[in-house]
């Protein structure tokens, strides 16, 4: 089973730190890890929490969150993390869905760490005699909602564990690694690709609060003090990170010692990932993935040009349809949805192929290149036209921060593109918009020139800075 292989490989860093908190101010080595897991687990089982019972936790990045997850997977619980920052009507439709049969009290929990961590400073912990199973469900990640009501995704251990075991070799991620999390850690990305992978690979995770402006001026510098040789961030906290780096030594450390800058939830802009490789001399490295199959592909440090995700991880097959819609085979595949009525888990909805909604094709390197999103096309009089290449084209001209593209009602052609377009704070708008008008009439087709351009002081996000277009309000005139 891989969570023996898991767990064998945080008890072989006995006496090495393995989790640097940044926000406890606590270092841990494997064996305080384990033993602080079981702890944590001993006091879910006072709860009432057996193998396969669920726990819900509502809980900002921490120490003990990331040990509570260690806890549910040696021991067989599911767990299902909400933000704490989740509105709270979307706190309590989750909380009915899952029905949780404990639900983690944050400051009990916190004591039951502290105590683990003070009296086992060297404790050596012994492998579980777990009866583990293949089909374990380990986590129940809600979607973001961003199309509708939050939708539970189920996740066995063993499929987890094995695709952060493809993604590590696929990209050579070993014990050198040391990670440093900034996804929000009740995302996925915050889950399979920040602790699940670098512990897959026997390195260390450096925790630190979920990315936002206000922390983002400290990243650099908590990069270097803790010799951080990976992370994982959004374009739009790529974007934050290199906007507002104010640190004199964060180009050399990052061409020096950085060996992976991996981007994923959204997609990155080639424009954005050439300007971070031009400055920091490390080329980020683009993924795909969806929360039903985890992570899908990896663009590589020695692929060509920048735009593409990559080569397909090992075992996962793939597909194009007529319509040009991506189709995954993989055997990372999610258990299920949970049934918003009953809780249960329906498998029926686990078969394969799965369509992703994304619109694809491959490069002549068999790499991956994600066009659009099949739901996001707009049909301009029977043309249908990519918001993403629209996007993709216009994000280069300068002065845009962000731009977006959506389909709006159009009396002839049924429907146009419109661009909504953040500037950036020293751009002058009715240059900025000249030049997105003449961009778009030298270098898109016709149908794909936006009929209006609507500037925006902010743009609507998730929790990553994936822009969510459903949000986008065309202004009213005055």
């Amino acid at each position: 089973m891989l969570r023996s292989t898991f767990f064998a490989r945080i008890r072989a860093a006995a006496e090495r730190e393995t989790v640097v908190s940044l926000i406890e101010g606590r270092t841990v080595s494997g064996a305080q890890l384990l033993h602080a897991a079981d702890r944590v687990a001993a006091y879910l089982e006072d709860l009432g929490a057996a193998p396969q019972s669920r726990v819900l936790a509502v809980m900002p990045n921490c120490l003990a969150l990331l040990v509570l997850y260690l806890a549910c997977l040696r021991h067989r619980i599911v767990i299902c993390p909400v933000s704490p920052d989740s509105p709270q009507q979307d706190i309590e439709y989750i909380g009915s869905v899952f029905r949780p049969d404990v639900t983690v009290e944050p400051e009990a929990l916190l004591a039951c760490l502290d105590a683990a961590l003070d009296e086992a400073p060297n404790a050596r912990a012994q492998p579980v005699s777990a009866d583990y199973d293949d089909n374990d469900i380990f986590s129940v990640n809600f979607t973001s909602g961003t199309t509708g009501r939050p939708k539970g995704v189920a996740h066995c251990a063993e499929r987890m564990l094995a695709n952060a075991g493809a993604f590590n070799t696929q990209l050579g991620c070993d014990a050198e690694q040391r990670m440093m999390h900034v996804m929000p850690m009740y995302y996925m990305a915050g889950l399979l690709n920040t602790i699940l992978c670098p512990l897959m690979a026997g390195g260390t995770i450096i925790v630190a609060p979920a990315l936002l402006p206000r922390t983002a001026l400290s990243f650099w510098r908590q990069v270097i003090d803790n010799r951080a040789t990976a992370f994982w961030l959004s374009p739009t906290m790529l974007r934050m990170v290199m906007k507002l780096d104010r640190t004199k030594d964060s180009r050399e450390y990052a061409a020096r010692d950085l060996r992976h800058a991996f981007v994923g939830t959204a997609p990155m802009a080639p424009v954005l990932g050439q300007e971070f490789l031009d400055s920091y001399g490390v080329r980020p490295l683009q993924s795909y993935g969806l929360s039903e199959l985890l992570l899908v592909s990896c663009d590589s440090p020695s692929s060509g040009e920048l735009g593409s995700v990559g080569s397909l991880l090992q075992g996962i097959e793939s597909g194009v349809a007529e319509d040009r819609e991506l189709e995954i085979r993989t055997p990372y595949l999610f258990a299920g949805y949970l049934d918003p009525e009953s809780g249960a888990i329906d498998r029926a909805n686990g078969l394969q192929p799965f369509s992703t909604g994304d619109l694809a094709e491959f490069d002549d390197r068999s790499c991956l290149k994600i066009t659009g999103r099949k739901k996001d096309l707009v049909v301009v009089g029977g043309i249908n036209v990519s918001p993403a290449a629209i996007e993709e084209q216009l994000q280069s001209v300068a002065g845009v921060s962000e731009i977006a593209v959506v389909g709006e009602g159009d009396d002839v052609y049924g429907e146009v593109p419109v661009a909504f377009v953040l500037l950036e704070k020293s751009a002058d708008e009715a240059q900025v918009l000249e030049d997105l008008r003449e961009s778009a009439r030298s270098e898109l087709p016709a149908a794909s020139r936006p009929a209006r351009f609507y500037p925006v002081d902010k743009m609507p996000t998730g929790p990553t800075g994936k822009i969510q277009k459903r949000l986008l309000v065309r202004p009213v005139s005055p």
